[in-house]
């Protein structure tokens, strides 16, 4: 995992000048929206005693005729089911974005979360998607938040799924679906969160927007209100664009020089090249080639913006080259240390459910296995008294993963964590936790999170190398003083 990287010390970006949209346009029309594309839950307008649209239903449904076609992707069978990866992010978004709303909301007049590439909004089994997650942060932090959604969907058909998610579990709070690619929404959106604290989930199945588009427009948003994105970034992508780029480099064809260009523009020029250029056939380098790629895509952003940055690798289960990397970049450490919380515990999450994936495909390969056996069997003339009482040969066993066991981590975690604090107190001078994340967790960065630091803290206070006991709340932010015994022992 690439340990955080702080915010840089530039000077704050320049104030927005554009004006926005107001919230609750009399019209009903969305107001991330500046070509009546998408739709609008007028619950608050109510509250508010704003007028109602002519349509009498609570949610008004805006489309614009000939826009976009639908897009065939290589993804098709991607909302039928959550596999593990998508826990591991799902559990991020179910606990981060209520963490943003609550914490950057109480600096701005209100909160937007963005999902720039929404998808259907859910699974064919009703799993949600992030949609539905970002909705339920909206509904968490309402009662003492403006918080609104926003969502944008450039396929038809995925859109209207969405639509209709949005409908059912939107009712009440103020959120607004666009139809169509982010670039031809982002300057409305930007323009009419100009005052809110906002937050962007940017997980696209390819590249996601022009590095210009996030550096200079997003990111490059004032200091305050907050701004923060995750983005997903393809490790998949880059490993197989980099084997393209090495295997046809002098005769690429016109698609193929057309989405190495799209790369550029994602990455913010050709530096990427001579990265890629250095892979090789062997086992896993191409992988350590496009992470090189991911660690140098992440320092450029953050010192092109002033932002730290915290880039988790997400993989299908242990030991596997990753997917991906979320990255989470912010000019917060507050952020940081928080969203390592949420990382935690969806780690958990992502603990039980490749478990639970891999013991179900083991189960499957018995069956058929077995299913193989009795029907060569029965070729064979060999007969079963009973259906469960095999005459021939046993049954292969499924190899079995077992439940993840966290309190036996836990232990593992405190140690490491208590062995990195005494590193820090050993140099004799206060320092806060929320500004040593990476030096504070170190290796469990992202299993452990706070209350396993206070464990360690508390060990550390018994024998005398911190003055602080590591009780009570708000440890990430106390300045933490060496103990009388941290230098001697």
């Amino acid at each position: 995992m690439t340990p955080p990287q702080p915010p840089a010390s530039q000077p704050a970006p320049e104030q927005h000048q554009a004006s926005r949209l107001k919230a609750h346009h009399p019209t009903g029309r969305c107001p991330f929206d500046h070509g009546d594309l998408g739709f609008l839950h007028t619950e608050r307008r109510r509250r508010e005693g704003l007028p109602e649209p002519a349509s009498t239903r609570p949610v008004r449904l805006l489309r614009r005729h000939g826009g976009v076609g639908a897009v065939v992707t290589a993804n098709t069978g991607f909302f039928r089911e959550q596999e593990a990866p998508a826990v591991l992010k799902h559990g991020i978004l179910r606990r981060y974005p209520v963490v943003f709303a609550s914490a950057a909301g109480g600096n701005a007049s209100r909160v937007v979360l963005l999902d720039g590439y929404a998808g259907r909004g859910k699974y064919e089994d009703g799993s949600p998607g992030s949609p539905m997650l970002l909705l339920g942060a909206a509904s968490k932090t309402g009662s003492f938040r403006t918080v609104e959604c926003v969502f944008v969907e450039r396929d038809r058909a995925n859109f209207t799924v969405l639509s209709e998610v949005v409908q059912s579990h939107g009712a009440g709070l103020s959120c607004c679906a666009l139809q169509g690619d982010l670039s031809s929404h982002l300057a409305s959106i930007l323009t009419s969160a100009s005052d809110a604290a906002l937050f962007a989930f940017l997980d696209p199945f390819g590249t996601a927007l022009n590095y210009d588009e996030l550096t200079k427009q997003i990111l490059g948003r004032p200091t305050r209100p907050p701004t923060e994105v995750l983005l997903h970034l393809s490790v998949n992508a880059i490993r197989r664009i980099s084997g393209l780029l090495r295997a046809r480099r002098e005769e690429l064809s016109d698609a193929e020089r057309k989405t190495i260009e799209r790369v550029d523009r994602f990455l913010g020029g050709e530096w990427w090249q001579p990265i890629a250029l250095e892979a090789n056939d062997e086992p896993g380098v191409a992988t350590k080639i496009a992470e090189r790629v991911v660690q140098e895509y992440c320092r450029r952003v953050g010192t092109d913006t002033a932002s730290g940055s915290f880039a988790f690798p997400v993989r299908d289960r242990p030991g596997l080259a990753p997917e991906y990397f979320l990255v989470l970049f912010t000019r917060h450490p507050y952020a940081i240390w928080r969203f390592n919380d949420a990382l935690s515990l969806a780690n958990v999450e992502w603990q039980e459910a490749w478990r639970g994936k891999a013991n179900a495909k083991e189960a499957a390969k018995v069956a058929a296995k077995v299913a193989k056996q009795r029907a060569v069997e029965a070729e064979q003339g060999l007969m079963y008294l009973f259906d469960d009482f095999e005459v021939a040969s046993a049954a292969p066993v499924a190899v079995t993963h077992e439940p993840f066991d966290e309190a036996a981590e836990a232990v593992r975690w405190v140690a490491v964590i208590k062995q990195n604090l005494t590193v820090l107190f050993r140099k004799g001078v206060p320092f806060k936790l929320m500004n040593n994340t990476g030096a504070v967790y170190g290796e469990v960065l992202g299993e452990a999170r706070e209350k396993h630091v206070a464990q360690a803290l508390k060990n550390l206070h018994a024998l005398g190398i911190s003055e602080d006991t590591g009780v009570g709340k708000g440890i990430h932010n106390r300045v933490l003083r060496p103990g009388q015994n941290a230098l001697t022992t």
